[in-house]
């Protein structure tokens, strides 16, 4: 239902004072998150108030968050983007402390300020979305019309993280998937781990945005630091760190010293910082940055064969690549390790169940592209596209709240 013409009727009036609150937990300039598509398109028919991640007490105290901001961040309004999003804006003089003793002034504050800029911008009936387990006290703080914890990743999958702090996260998650009105999931497989008696659930797994890959395909110059890089590009997009299998993507780089390894996105080096030095240190591997999201398509259809080249772990296990549907709408082939959505998809997606595979399905992918397989391609990101997505909560979330 990815025509405006197309949607169900009633599924775009909503009751006046009713609207969107996403607490985010990333920024909104840049992003091109699910949470950004979802609410760029929600904005057309009600207001979307964007709530970018309180900074933390401890980040100030530290000093990893500058002190200086506290006067600045002081005059930051409410930032208003088009259709119909404002962003409430991490404010340094508002910040929130999780200990015991300073958590219950420093979070009322801020949500007190929160609330302020909702009713600025007519929502009285929010429709609260949190989308991490440490939000729960947001959750119930509004007089919400309905509530909606967003579960986009297994974060007791992240990099960085302590048993004990695996451990916390999962019990205050339990609270907050009992609380909620609706669980939205990003897969099948984090619909399993999630799901228990008296959830309601809907698998909403991520999606693209076919008109900005058909622009760019159409597009007769490439970005410049990509238009020198020799053909045939082996690429990927997104985070470039521990949930990659690194040591696969070395071994593809040395395979195929005639292809380009092109990776597009944030590097975190944490917990692989040898391995990252090993990879970029190969004379075919292109470590191009991160880059905003309305550049990537422009990268993405100059790949020749987009990759998954994921590690199998806590987290993959249960992702839903935006990248697999972005390779799509690029016609680019993808290939992937055996990660649950890649095997879910295996109609559309190559996948390998050992490194001697990967390599293989490599070769041949290379000796057999074409364009018929290429449009194919296009044609099932363009039934998987972000407005299908909206249609698709609308319609759920309207009949649960009885508008239709």
């Amino acid at each position: 239902m990815s025509n405006p013409d197309e949607i169900p009727a009633g599924v775009r009036d909503w009751p006046d004072g009713t609207g969107m609150v996403y607490f985010g937990m990333s920024p909104w300039q840049g992003m091109r998150k699910s949470r950004y598509q979802l609410m760029t398109r929600f904005s057309v028919d009600v207001p979307v108030l964007y709530v970018e991640p309180w900074v933390g007490l401890r980040s100030l105290r530290t000093g990893k968050t500058r002190r200086a901001r506290v006067l600045t961040d002081i005059g930051l309004g409410i930032e208003r983007h088009a259709p119909n999003v404002t962003v409430f804006p991490a404010k340094a003089h508002l910040p929130v402390s999780h200990s015991p003793r300073f958590a219950g002034i420093t979070r009322r504050r801020w949500l007190r300020a929160v609330e302020r800029a909702m009713h600025a911008v007519g929502i009285d009936r929010p429709i609260v979305w949190v989308s991490k387990p440490e939000m729960k006290f947001v959750a119930d703080h509004f007089n919400n019309a309905f509530t909606i914890y967003h579960v986009v990743d297994e974060y007791g999958g992240y990099t960085g993280l302590q048993q004990q702090q695996r451990d916390a996260l999962a019990r205050t998650e339990a609270q907050l998937l009992d609380q909620a009105d609706l669980v939205i999931v990003a897969s099948p497989e984090l619909q399993n781990a999630k799901q228990g008696a008296g959830r309601t659930m809907l698998v909403l797994e991520n999606g693209v945005e076919p008109a900005e890959y058909d622009d760019a395909r159409n597009q007769q110059a490439e970005p410049a630091d990509l238009a020198g890089i020799p053909r045939p590009r082996l690429g990927y997009s997104g985070l470039i760190g521990k949930r990659l299998d690194l040591d696969l993507l070395r071994a593809t780089a040395e395979h195929r010293p005639d292809c380009s390894l092109v990776l597009i996105g944030k590097v975190d080096p944490r917990e692989c910082a040898a391995e990252l030095a090993d990879l970029e240190a190969l004379p075919n591997v292109y470590l191009l940055g991160e880059k905003p999201g309305s550049e990537v398509a422009a990268y993405v259809v100059g790949f020749d064969v987009g990759l998954l080249p994921y590690a199998i772990n806590l987290e993959t296990r249960h992702i839903s690549p935006i990248k697999m549907y972005e390779y799509w709408a690029a016609g680019a082939p993808v290939l992937s390790t055996a990660i649950p959505a890649a095997q879910r998809h295996d109609f559309a997606v190559h996948v390998a169940d050992s490194h001697a595979a990967f390599l293989e399905q490599l070769d041949a992918l290379l000796l057999r592209k074409s364009d018929k397989e290429s449009q194919r391609l296009i044609d099932i990101a363009a039934q998987n596209s972000w407005q299908a997505r909206v249609d698709t909560v609308s319609v759920r979330l309207r009949s649960m709240m009885g508008y239709g």
